[in-house]
């Protein structure tokens, strides 16, 4: 009887692997022809601890799966990093004369010398939202981010206009610095192989 467990155990575990190797093989295919649409980038610094840990030890192409998500190591690389405090401002939600306004208040404020913190929980709602954020310098699109990122110092509160309906207020925390990252690939939506 236990040769029967044993034969059965080896049976399904051939089967198994098999089964993963076809399901790897989809994945690589998958990522291979993936556009943009199909597939988001996400961006792991130093900074990100034990998930960063986890990928940074793959090589570039390997196909990582955890859980339900399944994520292609498309690149590492050295990035300029910029941590920032941000309020984000949408005109289409507030109207506006009412972005203008709060986001007016608020740099007078800030500039006045109150903390960005004390603002934040005074004047965050959900229609202007303030965060934490780490910009990556070099895979921000050339535009007003990227440009006025470049042309800050850290400490100083300052306006960037991304369209007519969107602007932020952004603090840089502190000094830009250097980080290893890993750049991966995840589809947009789970994807079974």
């Amino acid at each position: 009887m236990k040769y029967l467990y044993l034969f059965l155990f080896s049976t399904l575990s051939i089967f198994s692997f098999g089964q993963d190797a076809l399901d790897m093989q989809k994945a690589r295919s998958f990522f291979a022809s993936a556009n943009q649409t199909q597939v988001v980038e996400i961006t792991l610094s130093e900074s990100d601890g034990e998930i960063y840990d986890l990928y940074s030890n793959k090589a570039v192409g390997d196909i990582v799966v955890t859980g339900e998500d399944i994520r292609l190591v498309k690149e590492k690389r050295l990035l300029t990093t910029y941590n920032c405090s941000v309020f984000f401002f949408n005109k289409e939600i507030l109207g506006a004369e009412n972005a203008i306004k709060k986001r007016n208040t608020i740099l007078g404020k800030y500039n006045f010398g109150i903390s960005f913190k004390e603002l934040a929980d005074k004047y965050a709602t959900p229609e202007t939202s303030s965060d934490d954020f780490i910009f990556y310098y070099e895979s921000l699109n050339e535009g007003p981010l990227k440009e006025a990122l470049g042309s800050h110092n850290p400490g100083k509160m300052f306006l960037v206009e991304i369209s007519n309906n969107f602007s932020y207020l952004i603090v840089i925390n502190s000094p830009p610095a250097q980080q290893n990252t890993v750049i991966l690939l995840q589809p947009v939506e789970n994807v079974k192989f």
